[in-house]
């Protein structure tokens, strides 16, 4: 009886070592940077529209190889579902369980970033956004995962002629969380004194790095949890690891409907302000180090970025 109960001991042991090791893993869909194919068949106008409250609707995702997924679509986010910022909504995507055996496989809810306007100038803006979450992820494990996509929309209320854009999603909170081994917290607020003293100075600098004023990691928007553009990921409930998201409004994207907050004291979205935490010079030092030692990866992986035009 005690041998067969070390056995087991043994072999959960190892269970767990797996689990551990597997977690650690992208899932199928970022494991990859090519761009997906996917034809997504929903309510356009009805998305294009939705005003208050949103509401899933029923919608249809064609992958290249002709698999149909079936999944619930509504528009999410703040500014950029504003008819004068956006003719067309970010989407979250909520998947059933018919995602089983394809590159879907193990996500749920996922976010989409989409083309926003037509105009071709708009599809730069979203490259400009997807390449600065693959900046991010070259500094820090502690980062988003994001797929790029190629999606032809299809009206399924009134079928027309097709639209392509490229857009692009971002891993869920929660699979970031479970990569990372730890907790998604979502408190009213944080002291200064919270904040991970590890992670977070190379948050400010990359935050300074691509002209990113949009954002708080003590708190949030009146009557709302911290943050603001933030996930804080927790490892112990004591300290928070700030991981930013919705670099739209950021210099480097330069959108023509960015404005920086009347509170900053800068003019435009493309004047650099520091707004992180004051820190000793060898915490800074570090820091800016950590992001010189990436500079030629990330420099290689722009230049040979083929969709970003010259001008980018």
């Amino acid at each position: 009886m005690g041998r067969l109960s070390n056995q087991f001991v043994i072999l959960w042991l190892l269970l767990l070592q797996t689990a551990a090791a597997q977690g650690d893993l992208p899932a199928p869909l970022f494991a990859s940077d090519a761009i997906l194919e996917v034809k997504l068949i929903a309510p356009l106008k009805q998305l294009a529209r939705a005003r208050g409250e949103p509401q899933y609707l029923p919608a249809t995702m064609i992958l290249d190889d002709g698999t149909e997924l079936s999944l619930r679509v509504r528009p999410r986010g703040k500014s950029r579902r504003r008819s004068e910022v956006c003719h067309f909504p970010p989407l979250r995507l909520n998947f059933d369980k018919s995602v089983a055996g394809t590159v879907f496989a193990t996500q749920n809810r996922v976010k989409l970033v989409t083309h926003c306007r037509n105009a071709e100038s708009f599809q730069q803006y979203i490259l400009r956004e997807y390449v600065i979450y693959r900046i991010y992820n070259r500094l820090t494990d502690y980062s988003f995962r994001v797929r790029l996509l190629r999606i032809t929309y299809e009206d399924s209320d009134k079928p027309g002629r097709p639209v392509t854009r490229l857009g692009f999603l971002i891993e869920d909170k929660h699979a970031l969380a479970q990569r990372l081994g730890g907790e998604v917290a979502e408190p009213e607020s944080i002291p200064p004194s919270a904040v991970d003293a590890t992670h977070s100075p190379l948050f400010d600098q990359f935050q300074y790095l691509v002209g990113n004023t949009d954002w708080a990691a003590l708190r949030g928007p009146e009557g709302e949890n911290c943050c603001h553009n933030v996930v804080l990921l927790t490892h112990d409930n004591q300290t928070y690891i700030p991981i930013p998201y919705d670099f739209d409004n950021s210099g480097l994207v330069d959108a023509p409907y960015a404005a920086p907050s009347s509170q900053l004291g800068i003019d435009e979205v493309t004047e650099r302000l520091y707004r992180g935490m004051c820190r000793d010079e060898a915490t800074t030092s570090a820091a800016i180090d950590q992001v010189v030692q990436a500079r030629a990866g990330i420099t290689e992986f722009i230049n040979s970025f083929a969709l970003l035009t010259s001008r980018t």
